[in-house]
């Protein structure tokens, strides 16, 4: 797969990332790469615009109503914004989505099986999960960040 399609599938393999750790995953040991990937999420669906753009193949819509989709898709303009915060520490410009969004509250959730041994038999192995769902302070209100990760899926799905 080449052109814009393949950024779109990247997009999908990381929202499909972030729908495991949304509703437990495997916990690999380090909450941290479940960040980045909540993160890589935001930044590789904003950037799904740049593969639009620069592919020739893709001649459905022009540069400014993919800008303007973005500009008017609440979801969308969000991860604009967390994807330049992220990327460049502070955001720069004005926020598209008319407010600063920021992560806000984690709440983690971790399961442990505790198994006992079975006389004669051997201990399984028994992975332990974690989901962890995040709030986005946006403009005075908490979003659920897997629902706003959702809409901006949906919203581009629906756009291309």
């Amino acid at each position: 797969m080449t052109g814009y399609q393949e950024q779109l599938n990247r997009v999908r393999r990381c929202f499909k990332r972030f729908e495991r750790i949304n509703e437990s995953g495997i916990f690999d040991g380090s909450v941290e790469n479940h960040i980045d990937d909540i993160h890589a999420f935001f930044q590789n669906c904003y950037h799904l615009k740049d593969w639009l753009k620069n592919d020739p193949a893709f001649s459905t819509r022009t540069g400014p109503e993919i800008e303007n989709h973005i500009n008017t898709t609440l979801e969308l303009a969000i991860c604009a914004d967390i994807c330049n915060s992220t990327k460049h520490l502070i955001l720069t410009k004005s926020p598209r989505s008319g407010a600063l969004p920021t992560m806000g509250k984690k709440t983690f959730t971790i399961g442990i099986t505790d198994t006992l041994p079975i006389a004669g038999e051997p201990v399984k192995e028994v992975p332990q999960t974690i989901s962890l769902k995040i709030e986005i302070d946006h403009n005075g209100a908490k979003l659920d960040a897997f629902d706003v990760a959702t809409k901006a899926l949906q919203a581009w799905e629906k756009f291309i």
